[in-house]
């Protein structure tokens, strides 16, 4: 999801906006609010002390937090990440629920349409150079302290704190230790937040992200997900800057630790398959509609876990000896692993599924395993136009979120159908799926042979009902003994 994609569906039906923040942060939300014709919702700025700030900013009232009763409007945080946790335990402590950190959302005035990619750690990390030097040391300190969190040095903390206090301001130590030991906790326990990119200006120099690069590179990585903007990054935390600070112990110390990690790149030792999963969830994130935080679908054949087992599907179905020599269609296509695993025996797969990051997943795993007969497209089966027909139509629990009234999907599918070819029809939830026997009848009012029907609840928690049709205007034995 793109952060423009993130900034519309947050905004979804806001009328009541308030921006905590006056200064640029929050100014540039207010921009970005103005230009999209939403500057009458914004209904002032919240600040924490309003001596320190005029009483209107961009002519709306600066309003003192505690001032604030309204409990129920959006508060979009746009101050600078550094006091991005204070202003949230104010904020929770004052009885606000409905705010969100929109410090990354200044950055919307830079993205491109393709600024989200995934990208090897170690070349991110080279990026980090200027002039032939290393420019970006507090990724290493960041790094040292993350070993020491974990019992493996005693003084990675001790240089962090230094470091932010000189970095930031007198002080700040304690506030960025907290919240440092907080995220190191987070991915100690969960992993990988493959949902905050990593910000980067054109020429990937870190601009948002040095913690999350640190922790990359601690926990053996092999990809991080970016955001390039069309910005310079102005840090540069080189050695130079390190020895204007520190003692030349301390100095000594990160500088031999550089050498330690770019000497090993121990990732390395991970298989090309153990990389490839890494990366599609990664790629995966939140970028799927529905599912409970894994694929939708599983690939068994490279030991890939999803909600819905696909070889148990298969096996339901009876597809692997039906599909055998077969050109398929399949609706809706998702990540394209029901797809994959059919192109073994199938002539010819194609899949066509409206989730641009799913399509990708689904060509780094075909590409990885070689399978060169199986396709994947990006679009809108409802306004898909086809150049062939198929043996074999797969509409596998798709049918209601397609947007086509009953008789125009079903007019659509029959139309790509081969005369005597099959079509596998599957209903959601069958306690919701109130449709699914109308949609039954039209296929059989259009000339479909009802030839095998049951019920499958392959992931143990929602029972789906399914059909599975044959031309009748051709006759042939495939279903024979499959009744």
């Amino acid at each position: 999801m793109s952060l423009r994609e993130e900034w519309n569906r947050l905004l979804k039906n806001e009328s009541s906006i308030y921006i905590y923040g006056a200064g640029k942060y929050g100014k540039k939300i207010f921009r970005q609010l103005k230009w999209e014709g939403k500057e009458e919702y914004v209904k002032g700025f919240l600040v924490s002390d309003v001596a320190k700030n005029p009483e209107m900013v961009e002519e709306k009232p600066v309003i003192h937090i505690r001032d604030l009763k309204e409990m129920n409007g959006l508060i979009l945080i746009a101050v600078s990440d550094r006091y991005q946790d204070e202003i949230i335990k104010l904020l929770e402590e004052s009885g606000f629920t409905k705010f969100v950190n929109a410090y990354k959302y200044t950055f919307l005035e830079y993205e491109d349409e393709d600024s989200l990619d995934i990208i090897d750690v170690w070349e991110l990390f080279g990026k980090q150079y200027d002039a032939g030097k290393f420019c970006r040391f507090d990724v290493i300190v960041r790094l040292l302290a993350a070993e020491a969190y974990f019992g493996e040095n005693d003084f990675g903390m001790s240089l962090y704190r230094k470091m932010q206090d000189a970095r930031v301001r007198s002080g700040y130590a304690d506030i960025a230790e907290e919240r440092f030991r907080c995220l190191l906790k987070c991915w100690n326990e969960k992993g990988y937040d493959a949902d905050s990119p990593i910000i980067v200006d054109k020429n990937f120099r870190l601009i948002d992200g040095s913690h999350r690069l640190a922790l990359a590179l601690y926990f053996k990585l092999t990809y991080v997900k970016i955001r390039k903007i069309d910005a310079d990054a102005m840090a540069d935390y080189g050695m130079r800057w390190f020895l204007a600070r520190f003692k030349s112990d301390d100095c000594k110390k990160i500088a031999e630790k550089f050498d330690l990690i770019v000497a090993a790149k121990n990732y390395d030792a991970k298989s090309e398959e153990e990389k490839l999963k890494e990366k599609i969830y990664l790629m995966l994130g939140k970028n799927q509609d529905f599912g409970r935080g894994i694929f939708y679908q599983s690939l068994e054949e490279i030991g890939i876990a999803g909600q819905r087992p696909t070889e148990k599907r298969i096996e339901t179905y009876g597809l692997r000896s039906l599909v055998e020599g077969k050109n398929i269609f399949d609706i809706g296509c998702n990540c394209g692993f029901m797809d994959i695993s059919l192109a073994q025996v199938a002539q010819s797969v194609r899949g066509v599924e409206y989730n641009d990051t799913l399509v990708r997943i689904a060509e780094s795993v075909k590409n990885f395993l070689g399978r060169d007969n199986v396709f994947f497209e990006t679009g809108d089966f409802k306004e898909y136009v086809p150049d062939e027909k198929y043996d074999i139509i797969l509409s596998f629990a798709v049918h209601q979120w397609i947007g086509l009234p009953i008789e125009k999907y079903c007019e659509k599918v029959m139309g790509m159908l081969k005369e005597g070819g099959c079509l596998f029809f599957e209903s959601q939830d069958i306690e919701k799926d109130k449709e699914f026997e109308k949609y039954c009848w039209e296929f059989e009012d259009r000339g479909l042979e009802k030839v095998k029907e049951g019920r499958i609840s392959d992931d143990l928690q929602i029972e789906r009902r399914y059909v599975i049709y044959k031309d009748g205007m051709r006759n042939d034995n495939t279903f024979e003994g499959q009744e």
